[in-house]
């Protein structure tokens, strides 16, 4: 089974939040940017506190909105980036099969998992740069298919830059998210008010930038970071934990 990604951006039959998890520079922008947008941008850029990307989709003979949340991994942003573990339906926990310390790591990000996503969140663990050299690999497949079996979650191995498994763990993901709710109340929503107004305000932000942007898709990715810096620090209670929204910085 395979997602549509033609489908009419007209009236969602659903709309499911998905949040990417991980270190710094596993490739999460990346992998949203490839199955957005079937691109690949060479050079590290680190997200800066969240960014944000909407993809209309048909699954299995239905419309879904996915709302595609992209965190930043580096630890001064992490206080940010928790409050929107709040109402997620899927999570993509990504690590870096050259980067054995993005690896050690996994277990931290499921805790955080358990301590503010909703226990109905559906899980799957992504080993990122599978295309990687064989010289260059420190986290070989067996390795991560017994962590995720560790976790019960689904395990891929994917290449950004190559395309390799972006849409089927996105089908798999997406799947779950559906299954699970054909048999289930929707128990994943349970954003308090105020968070919840917050989210809906970032998200009609970024469509009316979208709907205005003279340069598409990519345009809307980029400029979103007003929209999720404006309300950031209401939506963590006016705590700490970085910065703004999804602004880039390059680093070396």
């Amino acid at each position: 089974m395979s997602i549509d990604s033609t489908a009419s951006s007209s009236t969602p039959a659903s709309i499911f939040k998905i949040l990417l998890l991980g270190d710094s520079n596993v490739g999460k922008t990346c992998i949203v940017q490839r199955f957005c947008d079937d691109s690949f941008i060479e050079g590290y850029i680190s997200t800066i506190g969240i960014d944000f990307k909407q993809k209309h989709i048909r699954l299995n003979e239905q419309q879904v909105k996915l709302q595609l949340w992209d965190t930043a991994g580096q630890e001064r942003f992490r206080a940010l980036t928790t409050a929107y573990y709040r109402g997620a339906m899927g999570i993509i926990v990504v690590y870096d099969v050259t980067n054995l310390e993005s690896f050690q790591h996994i277990p931290y990000w499921f805790k955080n998992i358990d301590e503010n996503a909703s226990p109905s969140a559906i899980k799957i663990l992504v080993g990122n740069k599978c295309d990687a050299d064989s010289a260059l690999r420190v986290v070989d497949k067996e390795q991560g298919a017994r962590l995720a079996a560790q976790y019960e979650v689904p395990f891929f191995e994917c290449s950004c830059k190559h395309n390799i498994n972006i849409q089927p763990m996105f089908v798999t993901l997406c799947e779950r998210i559906g299954e699970y709710l054909e048999k289930n109340e929707n128990h994943f929503n349970y954003e308090g008010q105020q968070q919840q107004m917050i989210t809906d305000s970032i998200i009609k932000r970024l469509e009316e930038t979208e709907a205005n942007a003279a340069g598409g898709a990519n345009s809307a990715y980029s400029r979103c970071s007003s929209c999720v810096a404006g309300y950031a620090p209401a939506y963590v209670g006016g705590g700490g934990g970085g910065g703004g929204g999804g602004e880039k910085e390059h680093e070396s």
